[in-house]
């Protein structure tokens, strides 16, 4: 095999010299670290000429290697164009997405299937949650992010949703536990806390436009999923600051869940469909699928919002007033 006539050995090199690690490039690549390091081996032996200083991590590119990218990677690129032209055109298109595992399991995988009954030739990969530069990269065509990333430079974000929520527990917790009043008050008790691979676990609370200090628990439990948090509020295990109460609102409406500390909440989650310039310049299909799911999911989540936002207003109201 020559290498240096596979278009694969190319787009190893390309992901390696971005990447600086093989096993990040096997993923990229859709392929095993066995066999990108042995393309990118085969075309150092093939070329005459060292491509990586390995002795770095992550491993840095040679000055060979970077002049060799500014002639090959524009046209991987080109080719990727014209092949993105034709196969829109006919074929089915599988369009990567990665959305946090509680909305991909409640609410986007229903949007996909529907998406795929009016675009048959459109399928889907479902990703574990993905930062805006697994985006940027390409590891990913289109992510759900919950946050407003610093650096915007080379991606689309089309905002469907800004909501925040409050602090939740069960009634059973409360009458064992008391009722905290102030975030100073949960240092007597259990946090429930959300930490994901963007996120780390909320240690500030609002109210009315100002910060609480840095909040201290007696115990946490931490998880990635809010379908955990869930469970274990269900459980009576502590107090959630993170669980979205939309998530919640039969639970809330029934009063086997209830909102505490009155105006007091998490900072706003600010949703967002994430693509690619380069993506949805290189295919139209992306692009509308994007358009689709933020106007879609817009929808469907402010009828979320204003249902969990009166059924918190609701609750409030029959606590103060018992």
């Amino acid at each position: 095999m020559q290498f240096k006539d596979s278009l694969e050995a190319w787009r190893v090199l390309i992901a390696a010299a971005k990447t600086g690690s093989i096993s990040q490039t096997a993923v990229l690549c859709d392929t095993d670290p066995a066999r990108a390091s042995k393309m990118i081996t085969g075309l150092e032996k093939e070329i005459g000429s060292v491509l990586f200083d390995r002795r770095r991590r992550p491993m840095k590119p040679t000055a060979k290697c970077r002049a060799l990218l500014a002639a090959v990677e524009p046209l991987v690129s080109d080719f990727d164009d014209a092949w993105a032209v034709f196969s829109e055109s006919g074929g089915q298109r599988i369009i990567r997405f990665a959305a946090p595992i509680d909305l991909a399991r409640l609410y986007f995988s229903e949007l996909l299937v529907r998406y795929t009954e009016i675009h048959p030739e459109t399928a889907f990969n479902i990703l574990p949650e993905a930062a805006p530069d697994a985006v940027r990269e390409g590891r990913t065509d289109a992510a759900i992010i919950n946050f407003m990333p610093a650096d915007t430079s080379g991606l689309v974000l089309r905002r469907y949703n800004s909501s925040t929520t409050c602090l939740l527990a069960t009634p059973e917790y409360l009458r064992v536990h008391g009722s905290p009043a102030h975030p100073a008050d949960l240092a007597n008790h259990t946090g429930l806390l959300l930490e994901t691979v963007m996120h780390p676990a909320t240690s500030v609370l609002w109210r009315d436009g100002s910060p609480s200090p840095l909040l201290r628990w007696r115990n946490v439990f931490v998880t990635h999923d809010q379908m955990t948090l869930r469970q274990m509020l269900l459980e009576h295990r502590g107090i959630t600051v993170d669980l979205y109460a939309g998530h919640m609102i039969p639970e809330i409406k029934a009063g086997t869940v209830v909102p505490i500390m009155p105006g007091w909440r998490r900072e706003p989650w600010e949703m967002s469909v994430v693509t690619s310039i380069d993506g949805e310049r290189r295919s139209k299909r992306l692009a509308d699928f994007a358009l689709f799911v933020a106007e879609e999911a817009g929808k469907d989540w402010r009828s979320v919002r204003r249902e969990a936002d009166a059924a918190v207003a609701e609750a409030f109201r029959r606590r103060l007033g018992s």
